[in-house]
This record gives structure tokens, sequence and C-alpha cells, in this order.
């Protein structure tokens, strides 16, 4: 027979300033030359003066600035027009249920219904769907739950909801156009980049449906735009439009993170960014020390505590609004179920002796009861003795009587302590088995509160979830097995349940405590991150990183008589956004290279505002190269966005270097590039609106020979 001990646990231009640098070169070779024929020290200032000048000219020549005024005001409004009726052509269609409508849909109804629900996104563009939907009409009584499901004939209010979505990725071209005007380049330039934004057929599609991504990557967008802005005036620190740009930053951050968490990439960018001009502000001798941590600290302020502080409150919303549940969620602990209003709650005897009954619960996964039943293993390597699991409800099976070790009497009531060597004995066949936890806790084993290991004492194993399913032969339940040198979050145990019919036993009756609204905050968000590492799956129309510069493939949305919705994108924006990246990298690099040798630029490209939008690309897309989960090509479209403003402001920043017909230059490149733009809009016009369309035009809009976009809908 197996024993085990018990250890318990606690729980300017660019010509113009080449020039500049130029005469600061030969000046300053004049200079030092002159040091032996004149004063000094005088030379020695003037040598440091001529310097700090040639810095700032430097800094100069690759940071454009922009000051925005009333006519960037007029074009935004009517960018903003333009734009939201592109997004908001005959919404309503489909009037079915359309791809991930499904959850978000239901979501809403569920928030309007005060009833928990468990989603791996954050919480705040969930909220959104649901207020607008309230203001529209909808009442939360239709359950959306599968694709295809007819609205109308439900009467379903449900175009409020996506039109929620359609104004928000409207109001990302007008964003597009000041962070293009921001970044140093003139009003045509920001109109392009308005196009190319308002025309990408695979935002469109985003934001005509009840999805997150387009709430998501509004806030990107104006968080990115606000940052840019906000360079224009930080030589004019702590004055009005510094704060509110500052702010608007961090505010759009903030409810970026809340809606998805993708936007921790974006984190990541306006991190780097501030810290890229922290530094470039050490260098200026006109900021003391005192300005200088007082711009820090007022950053740290907007850039960390302000998207923090909002990311905490759509929680605290969240819960404030969903008070009530149906039934326990298995993936959260007893103490969080008991939370909500409607659950049931579980009371026990609190001491536990030499003879008591209990039920043990494995605690982190929150997965089951240790359970054995009359049945024995029946693999080849298996022991043949009585089967011992892990099941997910409390039944007769999983209760236990605590026993000594072998060959070892107890005399009288005696508490079960931290070290003891004890046999668990099944009660309903009396099965014998044994157990342990970390030694670092309380002295003595008590119910609920007591978190503990259960080590074999020969074998030196701990009882541990394997988190595997067994097969039907063990009734498809969650094996257990003893591990050494096993995680303590996988092998720690505790007792939910004691039954007491010794003479003298105490009775203290206690039972889960609720947890506080910062513990379910900090448990949601565990959970999340686990689900999260969990999304393991092949989904049809799934994709990996690798495929979305080049739109390799896009995502089947929806099927009707006749027509298609399917994701796909703008190809000629993805591929010529795509080579933008590349183009910009490489003459970067080139250039550098070349300043090495001659110590002048082959091409005038450098410029730290596309330099921090390639970042800002990088940021969003790479780490997705380090993600296991499932992932769709919608997952691409916040990189997407920013290798769209490399695009546009690179194509500007080449344009301008042109010294002969700029005007005609600007004129022919813009209309090439935006002809080309408006054609590829409307080639794959049926499948982003689902509207319908030929098998001839289905067959035309194959460019790439693997788009697999389905003609057999079409007429």
């Amino acid at each position: 027979m197996s024993k085990a001990k018990i250890e318990l646990v606690t729980g300017s231009t660019v010509s113009d300033i080449s020039g500049l640098r130029n005469r600061l070169n030969t000046k300053e070779s004049k200079t030092i030359h002159s040091e032996d024929e004149s004063d000094g020290s005088n030379n020695a200032q003037e040598k440091d003066s001529l310097l700090i000048q040639k810095k700032k000219i430097e800094k100069k020549s690759i940071t454009s600035k922009t000051k925005l005024n009333k006519n960037d005001a007029l074009m935004f409004i009517a960018i903003t027009i333009f734009s939201i009726f592109v997004r908001c052509y005959k919404i309503s269609h489909p009037n079915q249920v359309v791809f991930d409508e499904v959850h978000f849909g239901k979501f809403a109804g569920q928030y309007m219904n005060r009833t928990y629900f468990f989603d791996l996104h954050p919480p705040l563009a969930k909220l959104m769907f649901t207020l607008a939907g309230k203001l529209t009409g909808y009442d939360g009584i239709f359950d959306f739950k599968s694709i295809g499901l007819n609205y109308d004939e439900n009467n379903v209010h449900y175009v409020g909801m996506r039109m929620l979505s359609a104004i928000l990725g409207a109001l990302v071209a007008p964003a597009s156009y000041i962070l293009v005007r921001a970044s140093g380049f003139g009003i045509v330039a920001g109109i392009f980049g308005s196009l190319v934004v308002c025309l990408e057929n695979g935002l469109i599609t985003q934001s005509r449906l009840i999805l997150l991504d387009s709430i998501m990557i509004f806030f990107t967008a104006y968080s990115a735009m606000s940052y840019m802005v906000f360079r224009n005036v930080t030589d004019k620190p702590f004055t009005f439009s510094w704060w509110f740009w500052l702010l608007s930053t961090g505010f759009h951050m903030g409810c970026a993170i809340s809606s998805k968490w993708i936007a921790l990439f974006l984190v990541a960018f306006i991190g780097i960014a501030t810290v890229y001009d922290l530094w470039e502000i050490i260098e200026d001798k006109d900021v003391s020390l005192q300005d200088y941590m007082n711009q820090f600290f007022a950053k740290a302020l907007a850039l960390i505590a302000l998207p923090l502080a909002i990311y905490i409150i759509s929680f605290i919303i969240h819960f404030q609004v969903l008070y009530k549940i149906k039934e326990p969620d298995s993936g959260f602990s007893k103490e969080f179920n008991i939370s909500f209003e409607g659950a049931e709650s579980t009371t026990t005897e609190k001491y536990i002796y030499y003879g008591s009954t209990v039920r043990v619960k494995h605690t982190n996964t929150n997965s089951g009861y240790l359970h054995s039943h009359k049945h024995n293993w029946q693999d080849e390597k298996s022991s043949k003795q009585q089967q011992v699991t892990i099941y997910g409800y409390p039944d007769g099976n999983n209760l236990f009587t605590i026993t000594p070790a072998y060959n070892t009497t107890v005399e009288g009531l005696k508490h079960v302590k931290n070290g003891d060597i004890v046999r668990l004995k099944h009660k309903s066949t009396g099965s014998i088995s044994g157990s342990s936890a970390s030694p670092d806790s309380k002295k003595q084993l008590e119910a609920i509160y007591t978190k503990f290991r259960l080590i074999h004492v020969g074998l030196n194993c701990a009882l541990y979830n394997s988190r595997q399913k067994l097969p039907k032969y063990a009734f498809e339940q969650t094996e257990v097995v003893c591990m050494r040198d096993c995680r303590p979050k996988m092998s720690t145990w505790h007792i939910e349940f004691v039954e007491n019919d010794m003479e003298g036993a105490k009775s203290q009756i206690i039972s889960y405590p609720k947890l506080t609204l910062w513990g379910k905050i900090m448990e949601y968000n565990k959970r999340m991150i686990e689900t999260n590492n969990e999304l393991i799956g092949d989904h049809p129309f799934a994709s990996r990183p690798q495929k979305w510069p080049f739109l390799a493939r896009g995502t089947a949305y929806w099927g009707g008589a006749g027509s298609v919705i399917y994701q796909l994108g703008n190809p000629a924006v993805w591929w010529l956004s795509s080579v933008s990246v590349i183009v910009f990298i490489v003459l970067v690099g080139v250039n550098h290279i070349y300043y090495k040798k001659t110590n002048t630029n082959l091409v005038e490209i450098d410029d730290a505002n596309i330099f921090l939008l390639v970042v800002g690309y990088l940021l969003h897309y790479l780490p997705f190269f380090l993600i296991g989960r499932e992932l769709f090509l919608h997952h691409y479209f916040a990189a997407l966005w920013f290798s769209m403003m490399v695009f546009v402001c690179l194509v500007a920043k080449l344009v301008n270097n042109v010294s002969k017909n700029k005007v005609m230059v600007q004129l022919a490149v813009y209309s090439t590039l935006s002809l080309l733009i408006i054609h590829s809009y409307f080639t794959y016009f049926p499948i982003t609106y689902g509207t319908q369309f030929t098998k001839k035009q289905c067959e035309k809009m194959k460019w790439r020979k693997n788009w697999d976009i389905d003609c057999s809908h079409a007429l």
C-alpha cells in the first residue's frame, strides 16, 4: 500500500538643410585649423557652438513638423463624411448573422440581461456595442445563436451596432490625414493617405459588422495620430496643446488595450517613441534637469497611469453590469463564482481529523475533484488497479476518508497536520491510495483555506493534474498522475467538503469567501491569458503571419444567393504598403553605408517620423511569429494601417525630393497611384459589401491563383 505525507501550502527643405550641414562642416574644419593662430578658449567656444548648431540642424533634417490650421479641420470633416458613406453603404445587408457577430452580438444581449459571461477579450468594445444596441432598439432577447440567422424575421434591431463599428472605422481615414500632415507632409499627401485607408477593402469589411477590430483600430490610429501631433509641440511643454495631445495619446491607448490585447503592441510603440523623444531632450542644454524630470513624470502619468486606469475602469463597469450568474463557470474558482447573485454557496465543516470524510478539489485549474470508481485501468502498461481520475462535478465517488499510515494507529480525536503521512480510502469502494502540499503554510489541515500537495513517500512524486483527457474506458475524465519536479500550480489541492461523525469533533461551519472586485478582475485576466494561450485549433481560414503582408488568402465571412462576404483587402494597397516598408529599410541602410564613405546621403530619405511608423509596423507584426494560438487575417490590420502610413509618407518624401517640375510630378504620381487603388477597390467591391456578382467577375478577382473566393455562390 502506498503512503504519503501532508505538506501544507500558504496561500525646412532637405536640400537647404543639406547645404547648411555642408557649410557647417567646412566652417568647423576651418575653426579647428585656426586654433593655433588665435586664442584657444575663444576657438573652443566657437567650435562648441558650431557643433551644437550642427546637431540641431541634423536633427531638424530628419524630423519634419507641420502646424495644423483651419484648412486641415475642413479636410478632416470632408474626409469623414466621404468615409462614412463608403463604410455605411447598404450596411443592413446582409440581414443575417455574419461570422463573429455570433459572439459579440450575443455578448451585448448578456450585458443587457446583466448575466455573467466569459470572453477572452477585454470588455470596452463589447460595452460600446451594448450601448449602441440599447440606444437603437435592441432588447437583448435575440441570442445570435448561429451564422445565417435572419435578423428581420426575429425583429432584431442590429443596424445600430453595425453603425458603431462603421462610424469608428470611417474615422480612421481622417485620423490618417492628420497623421500624415503632422509627420511633415502637405495637404495633397494627407488626402492621398486618407484615400488609401478609406478604400482598403479589408478594413471596410471588418467595420461593417459587429466585430471588435474596427473599434480597436480606431483607438490605435487616434493614439498614434495624437502622439505624432504631440511631437510637433514638444518645444512648448506644459502648454494646453502639449497636455491635450499627450493625454489624448494615453486615453486612446488605454481604450485600445481595453478593447483587444493586440493593442499591447501599441503600448510598445508609444513607449519606444517616448523613450526616443526623452533621449533627444537630454541633448538640449536649454532644458534644465528639473524641467526634464517634470516632463518625464507628466509622460508617465499620461502614458502609463491613465491607460492603466481606463483598463481597470472598463472591468469595474463590466462586473457592475454583470452581477447575475445562471450556472457556475468551471474555469473559475468557487470564490469567483459565488460572488455573483444567483450562485449556490458551498458550506462545510472546517476541521479535518483522521477518520474525516473529505472531497479534494484541484485548486488552480478548477478542473474538478479527485475521483475514483469501481473500474480498473485497462492499458497494457498500467497497474490494472482501480482508476483514480479528476471529475468536474461533486458526487459520491469524490468522497475519501483520511486514514493514518499503514501499521500506524491513532488514538482519540487527532487533527491532520503538516508533514503527516496519511492514506486516502475511497468511501464507496474501500480502495486506498496516498497524498501531500508545500511546507510553509498553516500547521494543520483545514477545509477550503488550506492549500496542499500530496507527495508519495516512496516515490517522492506529487499528485499532479495533467489536464489530459483519458480514453472512453476511463469515461473521458481528466488524468491524474504522480509527477516528480512538477510545478506546484498543477499539483496543489484543497479540501472543499468535510464530514465528521467522530465523537467530540468540532463542527464549525465555513464557506468559500466571496472575491473582492479587485480579486475578480485579477482572476478574470489570468483566465484570459490562459484561454488565449490555449487557442490552438484548425479553422479552415486560419492563417499564419508570413502570409499576411502580400495577402496570400482571405477569410470567408458569409455566403448568400449570388453573393458572398469574403474578407480579402485591397491588393494594391497591401502590396504597395508592404513593399514601402522594405524599400524604406533598405534605403536607410544604404544611406548609412554611403554616408560613412562620402559624408553625404545617396538619397535624402532619413525621416524620424517615417522611421517611427516603420517601428510601429514591425511591433504590430513581428510578435505574431511568437504566438502559437490560432490566427486570422484580421490580426494583421493594426500592422497594415502602420504600413499604409509608411507607404503614403514615403511616397510624399520621395516626391518632395524631386527638384524639377515638382507639381507635375506630384500630380502624376498621386493620380496614378489613386487610380490603381480605386480600380482595385471596385474590383473587390462585391465581396466586400456582399452584393451580387457573376462567375466571370469572381474569376477576374483571383489576381492570385490560390485565393479561395467561393465562385459557386456567384450568379
